[in-house]
């Protein structure tokens, strides 16, 4: 074990604990650190470690529409997709993924998760509330992104601003750690699915930790 000194993206260096040797000896142990990420996004097999600190800085690399991207006119169906096609295609698994659809939009306004559109344009306002159950619908169930966004009381562009600069913040501090956390044999069967597993069940107990508080938001009667 050893102590690695690493630097964050705005300059702030800390000081990580590294399995194996100073030297890059490493002893394979059946013991896993659940901090860190599938490497299979990017493909380099002369030096593994390197390849794998390029995934993580990759994922997150991921674009964000950013508020003054939104116009401030209303916008059509066809206008808020390429909106979100050209902002947002970084995030595509493959080319061939679509992240939103008119079908979509139409199921969200029908389902109660945004409010429904007047006319054939989309205000701001919807556009942000859209962008909020874009977000939340990577992971809860829509009846759960129903409970959040389907309010008339929320300021969806202040949410939506927080979460940009949660995300920031998110990609200074988490990078590194997880960076510190890289299996000894990433292409090992055994270490590719510990790591998967590993990540699966964080996600679950977020999605749980999500899914609690929204159970304990008061039930809305008729006329609130």
């Amino acid at each position: 074990m050893y102590y690695r000194e690493l630097t964050t993206k705005s300059g702030q260096k800390i000081s990580v604990k590294r399995r194996g040797s100073a030297t890059g000896a490493c002893t394979r142990s059946r013991s896993f650190n659940c901090s860190v990420l599938p490497r299979y996004f990017v493909k380099d097999e002369v030096n593994a470690m390197p390849r794998l600190e390029k995934t993580i800085e990759a994922v997150f690399a991921d674009r964000d529409i950013m508020p003054d991207e939104v116009p401030q006119l209303d916008l059509y169906m066809d206008q808020v997709l390429t909106l979100f096609d050209q902002c947002l295609s970084g995030s595509k698994r493959t080319p061939e993924d679509k992240l939103l659809t008119k079908t979509m939009v139409n199921n969200y306004v029908k389902e109660g998760l945004m409010t429904p559109v007047k006319g054939k344009k989309y205000t701001r306002q919807q556009i942000m509330q859209l962008l909020c159950v874009y977000h939340l619908k990577q992971t809860l169930r829509l009846n759960d992104v129903k409970a959040l966004t389907g309010r008339d009381d929320v300021d969806f562009a202040a949410c939506y601003e927080h979460l940009l600069a949660d995300k920031k913040r998110m990609r200074e501090a988490i990078p590194p750690l997880l960076t510190a956390q890289l299996p000894e044999t990433p292409d090992d069967p055994e270490e590719r699915l510990c790591t998967c597993l590993a990540l699966s069940e964080i996600a679950n107990y977020l999605r749980r930790l999500c899914e609690s508080m929204i159970d304990d938001i008061p039930q809305q009667t008729e006329g609130d």
